[in-house]
């Protein structure tokens, strides 16, 4: 195939040692890191935060749309079963990703109704009855929520 006009975007260049070394550095850090998360998984201390993996920060709500949307439908779907238990892990995540929701500091009016059901969902999250992690039934299980 010949690589110009439309082609020429596939063809194969050979990255610059810079690259090739940059590549090798963080090769080596991810394999550090496995190395680690392996050793606390043997010692039984592996802790996983939730972070993005773009930043490496802590999520939190406002920073990506698709974020925010799952964590909304998580809610929601936490929130349509009653009783609502919800582990103390999640639970503690969902409410430290929201803080403070103002649903009254948004303009938008869709958005404003979007964060009044939130506001709502949380409030039941904090009266909701904390369940041990260990508890199969603590959360729905794959398949049994349908998306809307």
């Amino acid at each position: 195939m010949p690589k110009i006009g439309p082609f020429k975007a596939l063809a194969f260049k050979t990255p610059t040692a810079e690259a090739e070394r940059l590549f090798t550095d963080s090769f080596k850090t991810s394999r550090d890191r496995y190395r680690a998360q392996l050793g606390a998984v043997r010692n039984k201390t592996l802790n996983l935060r939730n972070t993005d993996f773009d930043t490496g920060q802590t999520t939190r709500r406002g920073e990506y749309p698709l974020a925010d949307d799952t964590y909304a439908e998580l809610l929601d779907r936490l929130s349509s079963h009653q009783p609502l238990t919800t582990p103390e892990a999640m639970r503690r995540d969902i409410m430290r990703f929201y803080g403070n929701v103002e649903s009254t500091a948004v303009g938008n009016k869709k958005e404003r109704k979007k964060l009044e059901k939130i506001q709502m969902e949380l409030a039941q999250l904090g009266a909701a009855t904390p369940r041990r992690a260990t508890d199969q039934n603590a959360l729905p299980r794959y398949g049994s929520i349908r998306p809307k």
